[in-house]
């Protein structure tokens, strides 16, 4: 399944992306997280299908895959997600307000 092409047939509908921030190196700079949605009840990662559209490198550590940024905090999983819903053409609130959770 195309999980982009998913994404943006239903735009329009309610979703929760979960993220997962899996790994912080040492200097605390970079992050490699894992995103997931919820499709059909079952938790699908779609982190490689968001690191293709933000151009962002992938990390497969046998846990599954993470989107690779540099950045501290959980603004990244901000600066991820507005990013990838920029790039689909989503309206992105200016106040930063998303449907997703941090596990």
């Amino acid at each position: 399944m195309n999980i982009i092409n998913y994404l943006v047939r239903h735009k329009s509908e309610q979703y929760v992306i979960k993220a997962v921030v899996k790994k912080v190196s040492r200097s605390r700079l970079i992050r490699h997280i894992a995103f997931y949605i919820d499709i059909g009840g079952q938790l699908v990662n779609i982190s490689r299908d968001i690191a293709d559209v933000i151009e962002e490198e992938i990390e497969n550590n046998g846990g599954g895959n993470a989107v690779v940024i540099r950045g501290c905090g959980t603004d990244m999983v901000f600066e991820i997600l507005y990013r990838l819903f920029n790039r689909l053409g989503v309206q992105v609130p200016s106040c930063g307000i998303y449907s997703y959770q941090l596990l």
